[in-house]
């Protein structure tokens, strides 16, 4: 079994090797769900540590549906990760209707080539995962991030195994998020994977009880979720459900309260919705 550790700091990089990790996916701001590390860490743990890393490439926390400018940082970031000594990329892109968005991540693929490509769980918001896995195997990724598009991995085990029964070895099926040493066995049975991933913890007790690594990416508040830029404002119980309607997400009104009526030009009336998931996380 392959444990990839999720990790923001230099101290955790090196307690997570110490502890038995296998790889390092390297993040700042996990509370946001994970975000592009800065240089200076990156080239840090990459001087202190010997086991692989992925660097998280996410310019900020929200969706994964990316304006033009934002597009250019993350090529840029890449670049530079991959000159301080990231062994990998892990990000994904959407279009703004939640499908992969194929001709930029072709470009963001190109950049990586000749390094493991990471698809992260911006996945599990795709309206066809069968569909979008193929895409994936077609781009060239080395592995895709995955809680079968439910708020955990053990609820989305059984999605899980029918996506690496799909993939027949021709891409990597990680399980993310919620997993605990108390599930990591079930989840690795009812699923067939070999490897797994938690947020940094101490891995003593979790690599004996069969080590995983969390997701960088909270349990996600609904399947239609975080594909708008931040400025598509969510209603003010849960600052993070982005689960509004494309005429919605024109507005610029500001922020509403659960189920507010509103108009917009040239659309009917609709309520905002409420995140229907306890810890209101983002992806």
């Amino acid at each position: 079994m392959i444990l990839e550790v999720c990790v923001a700091s230099l101290d955790d990089a090196i307690a997570a090797e110490r502890g038995g990790a296998d790889r390092l996916e390297l993040n700042s701001a996990l509370s946001l769900g994970g975000l592009t590390p800065s240089l200076g860490l990156l080239q840090a743990v990459r001087e202190t540590v010997s086991i692989p890393i992925i660097a998280m490439i996410r310019p900020r926390a929200g969706g994964f549906h990316y304006r033009p400018g934002e597009y250019t940082s993350m090529l840029r970031d890449i670049e530079w990760a991959l000159r301080s000594g990231a062994d990998g990329i892990a990000f994904g892109i959407l279009q703004e209707d939640g499908r992969i968005d194929l001709a930029r991540c072709r470009r963001v693929i190109e950049q990586i080539e000749g390094h493991p490509i990471v698809f992260h769980r911006a996945f599990d918001v795709v309206p066809d995962q069968a569909s979008a896995l193929e895409q994936l195997i077609d781009l060239g990724v080395t592995r895709v991030l995955t809680s079968g598009g439910e708020p955990t991995a053990l609820e989305g085990a059984d999605r899980i195994a029918q996506l690496r029964r799909q993939a027949g070895g021709r891409i990597e099926v990680l399980p993310a998020s919620g997993i605990r040493p108390d599930n990591v066995g079930s989840l690795l049975s009812a699923t067939g994977c070999d490897q797994v991933t938690p947020r940094w913890a101490p891995l003593g007790a979790i690599r004996r009880r069969w080590a995983i690594r969390v997701s960088p990416f909270p349990a996600m508040p609904c399947r239609r979720t975080a594909i708008a830029p931040p400025t598509y404002r969510p209603c003010v119980p849960c600052e993070r459900c982005w689960t509004r309607s494309a005429a919605e997400r024109q507005s610029e009104d500001g922020i509403l309260q659960h189920g507010q009526q509103v108009t917009h030009q040239g659309s009917s009336t609709v309520p905002y919705r409420p995140c229907h998931h306890p810890n209101q996380g983002i992806l």
